[in-house]
């Protein structure tokens, strides 16, 4: 099994902000956090840019900080006194950080997992580390068939070190090293492994999965515990102990938890595309998490499988950012301007707080952290054995034990107005979100807009805001979210003004009114196409429409593709995917307190149906292609394409009966003519009442082409390599011949 690979679709537009001087809001007066010690960072600062990001593990009186060189070449660890921050020993090892135990095990050691080089895409080397000296006790490479991008997880026990090898358990005495049977109890040829690409857990389960039955097993004697009742198709262990697993069950990704290897509910989202879940926390009833490459952190109940809450993970200015866990709580930070300057730089304090796993806002504020502005949000900010470690260059802990005897028995929320810089006149707007979680908004799609698509309304929201389906429509419906801020010198909507201005210049839109502020439209008339990866060969229809939507500092961009994959199949109506990526931008705007009012449709065409085009072209086509070969594929009476092929020709048709806009008033007239006028090359006269000719490549000819709100979209593909290529003239005379062929009533 392979790993999980995705495309993240939640954005963030992120911008370190300044504040306002004349505040009229008074900010409380919150006592500063006790400084136990601070020193030079060294070559483990994330300030040289050529040093990862900091992990920091803690024993009874140490800290061990690893860092990695991004090329891969190498990794350092320090071990610093947990009392006083002072160095007792570094080490360098060789090759690039992967991933590591979660805790120090019981005698003392940490395992990391490896690449062996720069280019290495696996981690194909183990190490275990004494984590009083820095000492290499052993190391052993791995054997990795072929390059597998892989996070194995990595756990230390009593007498075992357990990892994963993308398909394999694997075992090593922990005093030396050598390999130990994935199992004690197990007939190794019945029983397939758990593919261990992942993300970590808790605990020291291991899932293997058989052929019939899925079986847990303890990692340091390798005894089974309990098996599945049913065959489960597992991708990674989120936790085990609770045991939540990732599984696949009907072409969905999703978590499930299982109590004695019965099935429990399914957990959030579905994963989709995303490369997985990453626990952070959890107790017998709550799983905290983030996902792969997402700046965004949720919390789930395990016992009905239903989000608790979710929050932006990385949002200083405007939010509070999850910096770690300490005593099974939660540790917030929150930037907020003290309105103070010290050696020309703005100095900001940082709020730090604390809370139940269930609910972010049950806990207390411990105390501030003095930081300076100038210091980048990527710096490190972790938490370990009591101590919140801050740091760039230098490293400063904070003691979270000792918390100032007047601090507020309550989380103290920033004021707005103190969430910008001295030198600015631009505080946070009352109309715009600076809450982080809004972002899940995205996942607030109604039954009725997913059925306009095409889509099942009863399966899980996906959690990378990406739906998809298949079978003989391929439907994809994507919604990028995106919160600007205030910088110095604007607000967060004009933030948000030049980024639509800024994404509508990637596409060929056209002002939308009816929906937020502003808004742009992309998407032309429907495309004909073919594959020849399936046999009998597939070909279709595709609708594409995508909106650009600003609302004060909210962007939203929609899209959806709807495809016929298959001959002979039905294709969606484009007015229905017009009409559901409409619907689905008001249901996302409504969940975030921007409801529009019901979209005013204009006046449909003239003309409602296609007629019968790939019958009217046939003849036109068989001059050109033999039509033995035709490839036919029928719309649903609004819509319709034929694509004929006989390599290395080709041709297809497309043709719309174009309806009203679902929203701003344009007549089915208007939108027709719109299509026509922004579609790609130069205009053609005497072909419909409107027409535009492009070669937008040596091979192809395409002409566009309207009468009255039935528009045609021909295009003839006529490779150089053919050995019976047809003129200039006469392509351009076959592409006329069918455009006007489909245009007949």
């Amino acid at each position: 099994m392979s790993c999980l690979l995705g495309l993240v679709t939640l954005t963030v537009v992120m911008a370190l902000v300044a504040a306002c001087s004349d505040s009229s809001e008074e900010l409380p007066d919150v006592p500063s956090l006790a400084a136990a010690w601070e020193v030079d960072g060294g070559d483990i600062s994330f300030g040289d840019t050529y040093w990862s990001k900091p992990a920091v593990w803690s024993t009874d009186d140490s800290l061990i900080v690893l860092s990695s060189d991004l090329r891969g070449a190498r990794t350092m660890l320090r071990g610093l006194d947990r009392a006083n921050g002072t160095t007792r020993w570094s080490a360098v090892v060789p090759g690039g950080w992967c991933t590591s135990s979660d805790e120090v095990g019981p005698d003392g050691t940490v395992a990391i997992r490896l690449r062996s080089s720069g280019t290495a895409l696996s981690c194909d080397r183990l190490v275990a580390i004494d984590s009083t000296t820095g000492e290499v006790r052993w190391s052993v490479d791995l054997a990795i068939p072929g390059d597998r991008l892989d996070q194995p997880r990595v756990s230390v026990g009593e007498v075992v070190i357990t990892s994963g090898n993308c398909g394999q358990v694997l075992r090593f005495d922990l005093g030396d090293g050598s390999a130990l049977p994935a199992s004690t109890g197990l007939r190794e040829s019945r029983d397939a492994i758990l593919d261990q690409c992942g993300k970590g857990g808790f605990g020291d389960g291991v899932m293997t999965r058989r052929t019939a039955r899925g079986t847990a097993l303890l990692t340091d004697s390798g005894t089974p515990i309990w098996q599945t009742r049913r065959a489960i198709q597992t991708a990674d262990i989120v936790s085990a102990d609770p045991l939540v697993l990732e599984v696949e069950e009907g072409g969905s990704r999703l978590l499930r938890r299982y109590d004695e290897g019965r099935p429990g509910p399914a957990i959030g989202y579905e994963l989709g595309y995303t490369r997985g879940f990453r626990p952070i926390a959890h107790d017998e009833h709550t799983l905290v998490g983030t996902y792969d490459d997402a700046e965004i952190i949720e919390a789930f109940d395990l016992d009905t499988g239903e989000l608790l809450w979710a929050r932006d993970s990385d949002r200083f200015t405007s939010g509070r950012r999850l910096l770690g866990v300490h005593d099974s709580q939660l540790v917030w930070g929150q930037g907020v301007n003290s309105l103070e300057e010290e050696e020309n730089y703005p100095h900001d304090d940082m709020w730090v707080s604390v809370s139940s796993l269930r609910d972010p806002d049950a806990g207390r504020t411990l105390g501030a952290v003095r930081r300076s502005s100038y210091l980048s949000t990527s710096d490190l900010w972790t938490v370990s054995g009591g101590l919140l470690i801050t740091g760039g260059s230098r490293l400063t802990a904070w003691s979270l034990d000792e918390v100032p005897e007047d601090a507020p028995d309550e989380i103290l929320t920033v004021p707005r107005s103190h969430l910008a810089g001295p030198d600015s006149d631009v505080p946070w707007s009352d109309a715009e979100v600076s809450d982080g979680a809004a972002i899940r908004a995205c996942t607030r799609v109604s039954d009725e807009s997913l059925r306009l698509l095409g889509l099942d309304p009863e399966a899980p929201a996906p959690a990378d805001c990406s739906w998809r389906s298949g079978g003989a429509q391929e439907t994809s419906l994507r919604i990028e979210l995106s919160l600007t801020e205030p910088t110095a010198d604007r607000s967060g909507a004009d933030v948000a003004a030049e980024r639509l201005s800024d994404l509508g210049d990637q596409f060929d839109t056209r002002p939308v009114h009816g929906l937020g502020q502003e808004a742009l439209a992309w998407g032309g008339p429907a495309t004909a196409s073919w594959t020849f990866v399936s046999s009998p060969a597939q070909g279709g229809l595709t609708s594409s429409y995508g909106l650009i939507v600003r609302q004060d500092n909210i962007v939203l961009e929609a899209s959806a593709d709807v495809t016929s994959t298959r001959t002979g199949a039905p294709a969606a109506a484009p007015s229905d995917v017009r009409a559901g990526v409409v619907s689905a931008v008001r249901d996302v705007l409504a969940e975030l307190g921007r409801p529009t009012d019901a979209p005013a449709a204009g006046e449909p065409g003239t003309l409602e149906a296609t007629g019968p085009v790939c019958r009217r072209v046939a003849a036109v086509a068989a001059r050109v292609l033999p039509p033995a070969d035709a490839r036919l594929t029928s719309g649903d009476g609004a819509a319709a394409a034929c694509v004929w092929v006989d390599e290395p020709r080709e041709l297809q048709v497309a043709v719309e009966a174009v309806g009203a806009a679902p929203v701003g008033g344009s007549s089915g007239l208007e939108e027709a003519t719109v299509m026509v006028e922004s579609s790609a090359g130069d205009p053609h006269p005497g072909v419909g009442d409107d027409a535009r000719l492009a070669r937008p490549d040596g091979d192809t000819t395409q002409l566009v082409a309207r009468r009255d709100n039935l528009v045609v979209t021909v295009s003839y593909v006529d490779s150089w390599w053919s050995d019976d290529q047809l003129s200039d003239e006469a392509e351009l005379r076959l592409v006329e011949r069918v455009a006007r062929a489909a245009l007949r009533g």
